[in-house]
């Protein structure tokens, strides 16, 4: 079977071979599956390291692509080659985890920003980091529940984006936009003492 499948992919290319592969891989064969890896994993990798300019990233965002062609084998329509479709896939996926990583940078900066102040300096009083504490600790109480348990979950476990969302059934853009509202709030607080 599998020798049979390299042989497919081998001629690959052309949209009614890759329509006779994706049909074979909606049928559950992983032989296929294997044998696209094969054939189009060096060229996803070239791709997915222009993007990221990371190759652990980039491996990791090749294998993202592939688990999700296994995953939506079932609804796969190709309008072209499979080639160009993982192609399409890999750079879509690439650019997201891109603007992720750009956007956790952004959060983790106005994180540092907001407890920058809360570092006793020589000049500062105990009474002035209590007044930080109170109004820092108050504005956690205020946000909503889920807002301030993601919160926490980052700063106070250490958990990242990806492991929160997946924790509690959510998007990792919802964990960036909650943390966003919980930073913000908290940096305002900080700011009222001023």
């Amino acid at each position: 079977m599998q020798r049979v499948a390299r042989a497919s992919v081998a001629r690959a290319g052309t949209p009614e071979t890759d329509t006779a592969l994706v049909a074979r891989l909606r049928g559950g064969d992983g032989d296929v599956l294997t044998a696209i890896m094969r054939e189009h994993t060096p060229t996803l990798l070239g791709i997915a390291r222009l993007i990221v300019l990371d190759q652990d990233l980039a491996q990791d965002v090749v294998q993202d692509v592939f688990i999700a062609l296994w995953t939506h084998r079932e609804t796969l329509a190709l309008t072209g080659t499979l080639g160009g479709y993982l192609a399409r896939a890999v750079r879509n996926r690439g650019i997201s985890v891109v603007r992720h990583e750009r956007a956790e940078q952004r959060t983790s900066e106005a994180h540092v920003s907001l407890w920058v102040p809360l570092t006793p300096t020589r000049q500062s009083t105990s009474v002035e980091a209590a007044e930080v504490s109170v109004a820092v600790r108050r504005a956690l109480d205020e946000l909503p529940a889920r807002c301030r348990e993601i919160f926490l979950m980052h700063r106070s476990a250490g958990l990242g984006y990806p492991a929160i969302a997946e924790m509690l059934g959510i998007t990792t853009e919802t964990v960036h936009t909650q943390m966003y509202r919980a930073t913000r709030r908290l940096v305002e607080a900080v700011r009222a003492l001023e």
